[in-house]
């Protein structure tokens, strides 16, 4: 009995510093900078006013590009989400002493309600979360790729409509 009332009592603290998303998923941004580069990977997935899914990312230093996301993509980013529980990702992540430089790192995975903000400096999740992290990043880099081979793009960073 004891133990049972205890993993309650942990269950209970973990939905209250970790709650999962819930309803509708509605974006994810992600951005890895270094020092020395800007940015090293950036994706932006973010719905327009009607109501379609779109990859937005760099194809080089300056050049911001914009690219229809298919149309199951918010399904399968949710379903990475759930399997690597990425909830469970701390606000910040960094070491215990002063780095000037190396890299900087932060994800913004939007629901209707609770959604997921992570971050770090020099310092990473631990692997099953940034595992989450990587895959949607690389499903994310195919889809944008596949698009940009197709010639879909949408808009590029001087905002013209194509």
């Amino acid at each position: 009995m004891a133990r049972m009332l205890t993993l309650a009592i942990i269950i209970t603290i973990l939905s209250i510093f970790f709650p999962k998303p819930g309803g509708r998923f509605k974006g994810y941004e992600y951005r890895l900078n270094e020092s020395t580069a800007y940015p090293l990977d950036n994706y932006r997935v973010y719905e327009d006013d009607g109501g379609r899914f779109l990859i937005e990312s760099y194809t080089g230093p300056d050049t911001l590009v914009t690219v229809p996301a298919p149309e199951d993509l918010p399904a399968r980013i949710d379903a990475i989400v759930r399997s690597h529980k990425l909830w469970m990702l701390k606000k910040h992540y960094s070491l215990p002493f002063d780095v000037r430089d190396g890299f900087i790192w932060n994800v913004y995975i939007r629901y209707e309600k609770n959604s997921i903000i992570s971050g770090g400096h020099q310092c990473r999740p631990p692997a099953k979360l940034r595992e989450g992290i990587e895959e949607i990043n690389a499903l994310l880099r195919t889809s944008f790729e596949s698009a940009l081979a197709a010639g879909t793009v949408i808009a590029d960073e001087s905002g013209e409509t194509r």
